[in-house]
């Protein structure tokens, strides 16, 4: 069942940069993330970065990617324009998967998520302005004919 959700509260106290701060989106991701994906259940994890943030860090991204249910995984943009990455960590092992990706995400926001039919509580837990992983050095250019003469690409 999806659920109408009219409210949120924050618990705790996150950053003065937080996206919790833009008004009805909190609201509105969770109405969308319920709507595309399904009805999410009465607990889970959630992680807010913005998208320009999460390009910078884009080299770790196959350490974390792996840790995030497509179904809940959205780029959602302020009333102003600017696209954040959400992502709803659902299921067992969701805490734990939500650690994984924070290590990546710079200028990430993490709470824990109860939900009713009406209204949301997501109580903060972290915050992570500089991922505490490096991203891998970027590959060097290579042409098509070297990519195709070590296998890299392959010709059907």
């Amino acid at each position: 069942m999806v659920h109408t959700i009219e409210r949120f509260e924050v618990i705790g106290t996150p950053p003065p940069w937080s996206v919790t701060g833009v008004d009805r989106f909190v609201v509105s991701v969770v109405r969308r993330a319920e709507r595309e994906g399904g009805a999410l259940p009465a607990r889970f994890h959630m992680s807010m970065c913005p998208w320009g943030e999460r390009n910078a860090a884009q080299g770790g991204a196959l350490a974390w990617h792996d840790v995030m249910d497509p179904r809940y995984r959205l780029v959602h943009f302020t009333g102003c324009g600017r696209p954040y990455l959400v992502v709803m960590f659902v299921g067992e092992g969701a805490e734990q998967r939500q650690r994984k990706a924070a290590r990546y995400l710079p200028w990430s926001e993490h709470f824990r998520v109860e939900r009713n039919d009406e209204m949301i509580r997501l109580r903060f837990l972290s915050e992570s302005e500089q991922p505490e992983t490096e991203p891998p050095e970027p590959l060097s250019e290579r042409s098509l004919r070297e990519l195709f003469r070590t296998g890299e690409l392959a010709t059907w």
